[in-house]
């Protein structure tokens, strides 16, 4: 029986390549093409164009990524914008017959009284101020644009209690009663006061020489004051205006404790008026006598009582 014969890949059996014959086919080739040679050769581009081409797509490439760039950027710079975060906060406060000066980064100004406790942060659009006990006379600085471009101003706002004061003009007293009672009284400009609490919180512009206090977290009627007698406390002077005793040893004793005590109600309820130097109120107490209807007696401790003549 006869077998099949198997093909095989025997090197020694392929046929030597005929180099002669390659080279005459190259040759019609290329005299083939020769006379459209030159053509050819004015499309392709040359090195300095491949240079500059290599050069435009990477300057192309940076121009890319820098918009990127610019991009998140400035989402970030907008959302931080609009987020309004504080970059600087500190606190200052006096103590119980001290008074101070506060001189502000933006070039404002805050006095503080007696027992006073002031928190100040500075916001990337805002300038929040929280006013957390005593009272504080605010002079408020503007940009040179803030009368043609009131809007680009950064608002300054003091809150005191349940009551925000903010200001459109320049210098306002604000006072915070240990009953959390706001008082403001404005000596320059004017101030937009608000309820912060309630459904329907009221809102009152007050201009200088008007004052306005809250009672039970609401505004009260605005009235037409001395803001300098109301704020006299910087000079080192208090003005009291058919008061009642009790109320003016009660003012009196903001700035420390006097060794006084009023014998019984119907003493306390005498009206006087009178001018006051904070600094040497002893003295006061030792002239009342000569011009209110009473009398001082004063114990072994060196307790002085007033009583009704």
């Amino acid at each position: 029986m006869g077998t099949d014969e198997q093909p095989h890949n025997d090197p020694a059996d392929h046929t030597p390549i005929d180099k002669s014959n390659q080279s005459r086919q190259q040759r019609v080739v290329s005299q083939a093409l020769a006379p459209f040679e030159d053509a050819l050769i004015a499309q392709l581009p040359t090195l300095e164009q491949i240079t500059e081409r290599a050069a435009n797509r990477q300057k192309r490439n940076k121009q890319r990524y820098k918009g990127t760039a610019l991009a998140i950027l400035a989402s970030v710079l907008g959302g931080a914008f609009w987020l309004d975060p504080a970059y600087q906060t500190s606190t200052q406060r006096t103590a119980i017959g001290q008074q101070a000066e506060w001189q502000l980064s933006d070039g404002s100004k805050i006095q503080l009284n007696t027992n006073t406790k002031v928190t100040v942060a500075m916001h990337l659009r805002s300038r929040r101020i929280s006013l957390q006990q005593g009272e504080a006379i605010f002079h408020v600085s503007h940009s040179p644009w803030h009368s043609y471009l009131p809007r680009l101003e950064r608002p300054f706002t003091v809150q005191a209690g349940d009551i925000q004061v903010r200001d459109i003009g320049t210098v306002f007293n604000v006072r915070l009663t240990p009953e959390q009672e706001t008082q403001v009284t404005v000596l320059q400009g004017r101030v937009l006061v608000s309820e912060t609490h309630g459904t329907n919180p009221k809102q009152i512009t007050l201009g200088a020489g008007q004052a306005i206090y809250s009672q039970n977290s609401k505004l009260q009627q605005r009235t037409q004051v001395d803001p300098e007698q109301n704020t006299a406390w910087q000079h080192g002077r208090i003005y009291f205006y058919n008061q009642t005793l009790a109320e003016v040893l009660q003012e009196l004793n903001r700035y420390g404790e006097l060794p006084v005590v009023i014998k019984d109600q119907s003493t306390g309820k005498i009206r006087i008026s009178a001018q006051v130097d904070i600094h040497n109120r002893e003295r006061f107490i030792a002239l009342l006598p000569g011009f209110a209807p009473v009398t001082l007696k004063q114990d072994k401790d060196g307790i002085a009582s007033i009583e009704q003549r």
